[in-house]
């Protein structure tokens, strides 16, 4: 399924520059697109049955970039959209309004956190490479048709 994800992304990339010039998307919204892409390879993960593979506790990677706080926290935030996730697709229950719902026993936040992170990657990869390639077209588009780039805003300056 991840190769189906791949498939739409490059679609969903492919298809924004095909807009005229000034229809093309700014910085912000191709961020939004790719933020949202990633989301859907998270939940892909976590719900498809075989989607998550967890390390054993004593092969967990070292992330020397994350505090041991940071990897509770994240590791906590992903125990439970995990929790939340596998209680709605059992449930078959997508109410908006149920809140948080599911049960974290047994579920090991640092394990989850190291298990996301590598389900996620390669997709991640690919979405980067297709994100810097559109970003490219387009800001080439938009040089050639003489329309200005917010070069000042947040969203330029990350991409």
């Amino acid at each position: 399924l991840a190769w189906d994800l791949n498939t739409f992304a490059g679609a969903a990339f492919s298809t924004l520059i095909l807009h005229d010039i000034k229809g093309l998307p700014n910085s912000a919204e191709l961020l939004q697109v790719t933020r949202q892409l990633l989301c859907a390879r998270i939940v892909q993960a976590i719900v498809v049955p075989g989607g998550l593979e967890l390390p054993p506790e004593d092969e967990l990677d070292d992330e020397e970039c994350w505090t041991q706080d940071e990897i509770n926290s994240q590791g906590m935030a992903l125990t439970r959209l995990v929790a939340h996730c596998r209680a709605m697709v059992k449930n078959r229950c997508l109410d908006p309004n149920s809140g948080l719902v599911g049960s974290i026993d047994g579920l090991s936040p640092p394990q989850l956190l190291a298990g996301v992170g590598r389900a996620i990657l390669p997709f991640a990869r690919s979405l980067l490479l297709m994100l810097r390639a559109t970003v490219a077209v387009s800001r080439k588009r938009k040089e050639f048709g003489s329309v200005a780039v917010d070069e000042s805003s947040e969203s330029e300056r990350v991409l």
